[in-house]
């Protein structure tokens, strides 16, 4: 068949207008197509105010558990709170959702996942969360992960002040919502990146959830957040 059914337009033809308009959002001829009404980028200026305030609250709270965690280790257990405690820690940086790729070095030493490292479990690399979940499920001393908590609880320290400096374009902002749920099916509701806790939390798709409520015609983005006017946030 070369011809799309019940038209004139060839096939080949009808193929690469459709690849245009996917990969680029024109037609054949070069013109800006859409099924959709752009919205001008200051819409995005209150949710992205709001969203600032938002992770601000969530990476502080990261912290206080973390540091509750990493108290827990150096007295030496138990490992069931322990294990408790870093559901909750981490739960509460999944919460942060639309900063992540931002923070490039930041992001890597809290949150890499042993399957994307060189050497795996044993990469120096490996860091952060997803290195004290490893210890904590496979019977790691307690002792031995104070070190990487401390190292952590650093990284999640300098992560507040930069979320304050943050700046997200309005299309990084209006694509995260897809990107954040196809991260909960692949990655966290199959087990993928929590292979030792595993489905240990009903928390985290309901976390995972919460970051991609907000949009421009949202009368309340997030829950906790407060919305402030600032000169320094821009679309």
């Amino acid at each position: 068949m070369t011809k799309v059914f019940g038209s004139a337009t060839s096939a080949k033809l009808y193929g690469e207008e459709v690849a245009k308009l996917e990969d680029q959002g024109v037609n054949l001829q070069g013109q800006m197509v859409s099924d959709l009404a752009p919205l001008p980028a200051g819409a995005f200026d209150a949710p992205e105010r709001q969203y600032e305030s938002y992770a601000q609250r969530w990476s502080a709270t990261a912290q206080h558990d973390t540091a509750t965690l990493e108290a827990t280790l150096r007295a030496g257990g138990p490992l069931q709170l322990a294990q408790r405690q870093w559901v909750s820690a981490w739960t509460d940086y999944l919460r942060l959702g639309a900063v992540y790729g931002l923070f490039q070095n930041l992001d890597h030493a809290i949150d890499t996942t042993a399957g994307v490292l060189v050497r795996g479990t044993a990469d120096p690399s490996f860091t952060g969360f997803h290195r004290l979940e490893y210890g904590l499920w496979t019977g790691q001393a307690a002792a031995s992960l104070v070190p990487v908590a401390q190292r952590l609880l650093s990284s999640l320290a300098a992560l507040h002040p930069a979320i304050a400096q943050l700046r997200i374009t309005p299309l990084a902002y209006a694509t995260r919502a897809h990107e954040i749920l196809e991260d909960a099916q692949r990655d966290f509701l199959s087990g993928a990146d929590v292979p030792g806790a595993g489905r240990a939390s009903p928390r985290w798709p309901r976390a995972l959830a919460q970051r991609t409520r907000c949009s421009p015609h949202s009368r309340r983005c997030f829950p906790g957040a407060t919305t402030r006017r600032s000169s320094s946030t821009t679309s």
